[in-house]
This record gives C-alpha cells, structure tokens and sequence, in this order.
C-alpha cells in the first residue's frame, strides 16, 4: 500500500513540479543563446531583463517546492481531505512516508536542477572541459593531504545531505501537527512550532556535534582550523556525526509526527 500511496503523491506533485523544471530550462536555454550572440564586455536591456527574469526562475524553483511540501501534507492530513485520507485502509505512518519519499525527490531533483542550470550559464566549453582535471586534482589533494577517498567523501556529503531533508521535512510535518492542536490559528501555531523545534534542534547539533570533533580530532568546530588538512578532518567529523545526529532526530520527529495523527488528530 505505501507504494500504491507514493505512487499517486508522485503524479499529483509531478503536475505541479514539473512545469517549473520546463520553465527554468527555458529560461536557462534563452539566457544562455541571448550570452552567446552579445559581444563580450557589452549587456543589452533585453540581456538585464532576461538574467533578472532567470534568477527569479532559479529562486522560483526552491520557494515552490517549500510551499508545495507544506501545502501537501497540510492539505490533505490536517484539513478537510483529512478525513478521507483517514479513512483508506492504510496506516498513518504509511501516509506520512509517501509524502515524506515524495518531498525528498522533488527536493533533490530541485536542487540537482537549479545547480546545473546555474552550471550551464556560468560555464563556457572550455570550463567544462577542464572540470574533470579539476575533479582529479580535487580527488589528489583529498588522497595526500587527509588520506581521504574522493567518492567516498562525496558518497559521505550525499548522504548527510540527504539525511538533513528529511530531517528538516519532518520537523515541519511535526510542527504542523503539533499545531492542528490548537483550536485557532492552526497555521501560526504551526510556524510557532517550526521556529521552537528547529532552533532547539540547532542548538543541541551545534553542541553534539562540537563535542564529539572535540573528542576525535583535538579540534573544536568553534576554533580556528589551522591548515587544509585539519578542515578536511574537521569536516569528516562532522559529517559523520551529522549524518548519526540527524537520524535520530528524524526517527524522533517521524514517530512524533505519527503518534500525534494517531492519537491528538484535530481536524476541526
């Protein structure tokens, strides 16, 4: 069922999404062709007006897909849909990962897209065809100075960046949940919460992920980082411990989520 579940929020949000994904690719596509045809040195009115309409494209992309992410689950849980979707034969916690499965794609899709978009406009051929030496050499300086294996450091980042979505999708799936409590003003209750949540999530990272660095590299993240080669270890460290951290803080929050839609359902 949590397939047949993140199979139909993938073609809803798909209708949604993927207008956006084609309007940046034009816009990347014009932007580029109008860069190729003016003289170096010289930008026309049509070239300021066009770049000004693509970065607000590019800015577009993640906004949406913020506003997209609250919208869906609040919508169809926490309002008038709710009362449909709790009445499938399909339990809460299902419902909560398809949307959650959902988010974190568009999200990476987002991401990946606007970067290579931004990619494309700033890069001319001979830049791409240097990129992969510069690769190399990145991946030769991580092998000799901290010992480190590029994919596998790339791998690592992937992975805590990944974990850090899906923490943060469900710190707002458990804000809102927390404040469809209240009786009025659901969705500032909501906000309130994100804003408690997230700050003393921040907070307690930043202490956690001090400390363990501290332990294992001598190093704290609040000092100042001596040579490439502490940064490396220091942000190796931290990735790590961010990637244990954020686990279990979304494993916290996704249980929280779920108990509350269980339990404390307001749908008032």
């Amino acid at each position: 069922m949590l397939r047949k579940l993140f199979k139909h929020e993938m073609h809803a949000t798909a209708r949604m999404y993927l207008p956006l994904f084609g309007l940046l690719a034009v816009m990347t596509a014009l932007n580029k062709l109008m860069g190729m045809l003016t003289r170096p040195g010289t930008t026309s009115v049509y070239e300021g007006i066009l770049m000004f309409v693509y970065v607000m494209s590019v800015i577009a992309v993640p906004v949406a897909i913020v506003i997209i992410t609250i919208q869906r689950f609040y919508k169809n849980l926490l309002c008038d849909e709710g009362y449909l979707m709790f009445t499938l034969p399909v339990r809460s916690e299902q419902l909560i990962l398809s949307k959650l499965f959902a988010s974190v794609i568009w999200c990476a899709a987002g991401a990946l897209f606007a970067a290579l978009s931004i990619l494309v406009t700033v890069m001319d051929a001979k830049a791409w065809r240097v990129l992969p030496q510069v690769l190399r050499d990145f991946a030769e300086f991580l092998r000799v100075r901290a010992d480190v294996n590029f994919w596998a450091f790339a791998a690592e980042a992937v992975v805590a960046v990944l974990v850090s979505l899906c923490t943060w999708i469900l710190i707002v799936y458990c804000a809102m949940a927390l404040g469809q409590l209240f009786h009025k003003n659901k969705l500032f209750a909501s906000f309130g919460m994100y804003l408690a949540l997230n700050t003393g999530l921040q907070i307690v990272m930043t202490v956690v992920i001090s400390f363990f660095v501290k332990l294992q590299t001598d190093y704290s993240i609040f000092d100042p980082l001596i040579d490439g080669m502490t940064e490396i270890v220091v942000m190796h460290s931290v990735m790590g411990i961010a990637i244990v951290f954020g686990l279990v803080c979304a494993a916290g929050f996704f249980f929280a989520t779920n108990g509350l839609l269980k339990k404390k359902l307001n749908l008032e």
